[in-house]
């Protein structure tokens, strides 16, 4: 009788830790949905918890930890959403690894078309897609002495930003 106890409530037990993360995740109401926010405007940003806040009303950008921030199909370390005039007009996701790079090359392909190459080099890659109105990058970096990291970012078409 005491060993199926004890099973039981292992199972319990480990159930609640299993789900408890998740749970506390869905209660955070200042997730800011990374899908949905290009050409809205940048004040329901100032009402999210951010990091930094770097700029004035004309342009800046928030920087936001991984806790504060989601998006359909990926998970990254940190992200810096950017404003101009008052409406968000792009953002950066800063993902570790350079696994990414290589996974996303071909499925941006299949799903919007053909890149163009920015630039490939002893130092990194980039490549560039144009769909919908925006325009999607996805780089890497090959420094020898820094950690690998490979930045997705999409941004409104025509406003020639260098993210």
């Amino acid at each position: 009788m005491n060993r199926r106890r004890f099973i039981i409530n292992t199972g319990l037990g480990a159930l609640g830790l299993y789900i408890s993360p998740a749970l506390v995740s869905c209660t955070n109401n200042n997730v800011i949905n990374l899908n949905t926010i290009l050409d809205q405007s940048y004040s329901i940003l100032s009402s999210t918890n951010f990091l930094s806040k770097v700029g004035n009303e004309t342009f800046g950008y928030y920087q936001f930890d991984e806790d504060n921030f989601t998006i359909e199909n990926y998970k990254g370390k940190q992200s810096f959403i950017f404003y101009k005039n008052s409406k968000i007009i792009g953002f950066t996701l800063q993902i570790e690894g350079n696994d990414f790079f290589s996974q996303n090359e071909k499925y941006l392909s299949k799903s919007i078309g053909k890149y163009k190459t920015n630039f490939r080099n002893e130092f990194g890659e980039e490549l560039q897609w144009n769909s919908l109105g925006k325009v999607i990058k996805l780089s890497v970096n090959n420094f020898k002495d820094l950690p690998q990291l490979t930045f997705y970012s999409e941004f409104l078409e025509g406003l020639n930003l260098v993210l």
